[in-house]
C-alpha cells in the first residue's frame, strides 16, 4: 500500500561533515535541519554517536531517509519521524525540527500521538549469515575478488527482498519472533557488499512462510501478495490496514469521479466528432508524416514537420484542413494516440483554433485586441471515447457456449471479427451497468451484453448513444453521448 504523505525523502548526514563542505548549519542536538535545496538532512554529531546510528540500523553517511513531520496531539510541539528504507520494527528517530534553516511544509500537519510509535524490541539474533566475507574486515577490494563477489551477490538475489516480506507480515499478525536469523542491515551488507553467504537466512525464511500457510491464520489483504503469490490465504476483514484500505477506496472513488467530470469536458464536442467524419484520409496523412519526421534521428527535426507539413495543407481548401484536423483530434481519444501533429506551432496550431472557432467553440481576439465570446449559445457537449471490449465473443456466446474466449475455434473467431467490421455502429444505444462482484463494467444493447467497457475508459453507469465507432480486432472502439 502506497499513499502521499506529507514529507520528504533526504541523505543524513553529520553537522560537522556538511560544514567541512562549506554549508551552514544551525542544528542543536535533538533536532534535525531539513534542507531541501540541498536534498539532505542534517543531524547533530553528539546525536549520531549517541543514538542515531543504532537508531536507523547503522547508516554511514550515505543513506537516504524519509521525513515525516506531525504535531503531537499531546503537547502540539512540532516533530520530524525519520527511518530508513528498508527498516526492522522500532528503527526509527524522533527529532525536533531545527529552529532556524528548517524546510516548512505548507498546511496543516498531520496530529498524531507521538508516544504511540512501537519501540524496538530487543532482538535476539541466530546468526545464520556465514561469517565468511568477500569482502570487508580485513579484505579489500581487487580485481582477483569481484568474479566470486559477483557469483556471491547472484547467489543472495532475492533474500534481502524475501526477509523484508516475511517481516512485514509477521508484524501486521503480531507473530514477530524474539529470535530472528540476523539483523537486517547485516542482510544488506550481505547483498550489496561483502558477499556474505545467506542461505540459511533464506532457508529460516522458507520454513517460516510454510508453518505461517499451513497454520491457516489470517493475513491482512494489505501484505498477503508479500507472503505468497500461489496458495489462496485466509484474508482479515477487520484488520487495522483493512480499514485504512477501505477509507483510501473511498478517497479514490471521490476523486475518480471529479477526473471523469474532468475527462469529460476534455473530450471532443459533438461538432468536432461530426466535422471529422470527413478528415480520415488527409489527417491521417499528415499524423502519419509528422511521427516518422520527429522520431527520424538522434533529436526530433520539429522544423522540418512544420515544412512538409506546410506543403500539404497548400494542397488542401479550408474545409479539408478543418476536417483534417478535427480527425487528428477526435481519432487520438479514440485510439490513445498523440494529437501533437494537430498543434504544430506555425502551421496546423493555427488551422486547428481556426476550426475550433469556426464550429463557434472558442472566441476570438478583434483588431482592438479585444476578446470576442464564442457566437455558440447553451451548453456544448462533449463526447466520450469508449472502448467495449469482446464483442465479438459476446456475440456468439449469448447462451454460454464456451467458458472463455480460446475456447472458440480460430475460424469461427475470424468470421466473427469480420461480422463486427461490417456492422454500423453509430447510433447504437447502449446501457453501462456494474458487473456484480467485479470493478468491471457492462456494455447491453436492448437486455444482451455486448461487450465490456474498457477499465481505460470513464463511463459512468447510464445510457450512452455511439456516435462514431470502428471495430478494430473484434473489438469497438467510437466516442458516445450519454443520454
Amino acid at each position: 500500500m502506497k499513499l502521499p504523505i506529507t514529507g520528504a525523502r533526504v541523505y543524513v548526514m553529520v553537522k560537522d561533515v556538511v560544514e567541512f563542505a562549506g554549508i551552514e548549519t544551525c542544528v542543536e542536538p535533538g533536532h534535525i535541519q531539513i534542507m531541501m535545496e540541498e536534498n539532505i538532512a542534517v543531524v547533530h554529531d553528539e546525536d549520531w554517536k549517541g543514538f542515531l546510528s543504532e537508531a536507523w540500523g547503522g547508516p554511514d553517511q550515505d543513506d537516504a531517509l524519509w521525513i515525516f513531520p506531525f504535531v503531537d496531539e499531546e503537547t502540539e510541539e512540532v516533530f520530524i519521524l525519520a527511518w530508513r528504507s528498508p527498516n526492522q520494527l522500532g528503527e526509527y528517530a524522533l527529532l525536533k525540527p531545527a529552529t532556524v534553516g528548517c524546510y516548512e511544509w505548507a498546511g496543516d500537519m498531520p496530529v498524531m500521538n507521538k508516544d504511540a510509535l512501537v519501540k524496538a524490541p530487543n532482538w535476539r539474533y541466530l546468526n545464520l549469515i556465514n561469517d565468511k566475507r568477500l569482502i570487508g574486515a580485513d579484505k579489500e577490494y581487487s580485481p582477483d575478488t569481484m568474479i566470486d563477489l559477483c557469483e556471491a551477490y547472484a547467489e543472495n538475489t532475492g533474500v534481502l527482498g524475501a526477509y523484508c516480506n516475511i517481516l512485514m507480515v509477521l508484524t501486521s499478525i503480531g507473530r514477530l519472533p524474539e529470535e530472528l536469523p540476523a539483523p537486517l542491515e547485516l542482510v544488506i551488507d550481505s547483498t550489496v557488499k561483502t558477499g556474505a553467504s545467506l542461505k540459511r537466512v533464506q532457508d529460516w525464511i522458507n520454513r517460516t512462510k510454510e508453518r505461517l500457510i499451513a497454520s491457516g491464520v489470517e493475513i491482512p489483504t494489505a501484505v498477503a501478495h508479500r507472503l505468497t503469490a500461489e496458495a489462496s490465504l485466509p484474508l482479515t476483514e477487520d484488520h487495522w490496514t483493512d480499514g485504512i484500505r477501505a477509507m483510501v477506496n473511498r478517497e479514490i472513488s471521490k476523486l475518480m469521479e471529479e477526473v471523469e467530470g474532468i475527462v469529460a469536458n476534455c473530450t471532443p464536442p459533438i461538432e468536432v466528432v461530426g466535422l471529422a467524419s470527413n478528415g480520415a484520409e488527409y489527417g491521417s496523412m499528415i499524423r502519419r508524416m509528422y511521427n516518422e519526421v520527429i522520431t527520424q534521428g538522434e533529436e526530433p527535426d520539429f522544423d522540418l514537420a512544420e515544412q512538409i507539413t506546410q506543403a500539404m495543407l497548400d494542397e488542401l481548401d479550408e474545409q479539408e484542413q478543418f476536417e483534417a484536423m478535427a480527425w487528428i483530434l477526435v481519432s487520438a481519444v479514440m485510439e490513445g494516440k498523440s494529437d501533437a501533429s494537430a498543434w504544430q506551432r506555425n502551421t496546423t496550431s493555427k488551422v486547428t483554433m481556426n476550426m475550433l472557432r469556426s464550429l463557434g467553440l472558442i472566441g476570438s481576439i478583434d483588431e482592438r485586441g479585444e476578446w470576442s465570446v464564442p457566437a455558440t449559445t447553451g451548453i456544448i457537449v462533449p463526447a466520450i471515447p469508449v472502448t467495449l471490449n469482446g464483442v465479438w465473443f459476446n456475440m456468439i456466446n449469448s447462451h454460454g457456449e464456451y467458458s472463455s474466449m480460446s475456447d472458440v475455434p480460430k475460424e469461427i473467431r475470424a468470421e466473427l471479427k469480420k461480422i463486427i467490421e461490417r456492422i454500423e455502429w453509430s447510433g447504437v444505444k447502449i446501457e453501462v451497468k456494474d458487473i456484480e462482484g467485479t470493478d468491471r463494467k457492462a456494455a447491453v444493447c436492448n437486455g444482451t451484453l455486448i461487450g465490456y467497457i474498457s477499465k481505460s475508459c470513464s463511463l459512468r453507469n447510464g445510457q450512452y448513444t455511439m456516435i462514431k465507432s470502428k471495430a478494430v480486432d473484434g473489438n469497438v472502439v467510437g466516442m458516445a453521448l450519454a443520454g
